[in-house]
């Protein structure tokens, strides 16, 4: 059976702060979107001394784990076209970050985080402001996860959960490679695939029962 190695899948994702984050740890960011790789989250999260921290960043565990990157879009709701055209709202001698709070009503945790990845100009703010590039995440040590991704993959198994190189034998719950939220859905879904192993054990008891 194909196993993959376990691994940390715990909201938490380990970045190395410049001295100026300082005075943001602990603060939350919110009505932002979130993308690495294919997975895609609506969520919030909070800047940690550690790294990036919540249900936004967990809902993307398993992309981070494999590349580490993720891109923030501060302003979801909005068009590409509409921050384009919001820059005609800058005023002469108007700072970069006056402009951001008036404007496009960003908060200091968020103008922090732009200034920290991009350093960005009014050129390039309808680029950074939809799609600011982290890279360089790592994920939280293996013994502070919520829960882990790894285990038995779902090619070695049939669609009731039963090992096709040995039958009789069937996995469920965190011993499947998978990941999913927290909140009551993990252990929702654990429940659920030891159900249906559960019916599969006794569809194959009751067959080889037949063919005694």
């Amino acid at each position: 059976a194909q196993i993959a190695p376990f691994t940390p899948s715990n909201g938490g994702a380990c970045y190395q702060w410049s001295d100026f984050m300082v005075p943001y740890f602990g603060k939350p960011v919110k009505g932002v979107a979130l993308v690495s790789g294919a997975y895609k989250s609506r969520g919030e999260f909070v800047i940690s001394h550690n790294g990036l921290e919540g249900g936004g960043i967990y809902a993307l565990s398993r992309a981070l784990r494999e590349t580490g990157t993720m891109e923030i879009d501060f302003l979801p709701d909005w068009t590409h076209d509409d921050v384009q055209g919001a820059l005609q709202k800058h005023k002469p001698k108007e700072t970069l970050t006056r402009f951001l709070k008036r404007v496009y009503k960003l908060t200091p945790e968020k103008i922090a985080l732009l200034m920290e990845f991009s350093r960005p100009n009014l050129a390039s703010l309808p680029h950074v402001l939809k799609s600011l590039e982290i890279s360089g995440l790592t994920m939280r040590a293996l013994d502070e996860a919520i829960s882990t991704g790894g285990g038995v993959c779902f090619e070695s198994l049939t669609d009731q959960l039963e090992f096709k190189q040995k039958a009789g034998l069937f996995a469920a719950g965190e011993m499947l490679d998978w990941d999913a939220p927290t909140g009551g859905y993990l252990l929702t879904a654990c429940l659920a695939t030891g159900r249906l192993a559960a019916q599969g054990a006794l569809s194959a008891f009751e067959q080889a029962s037949r063919d005694e």
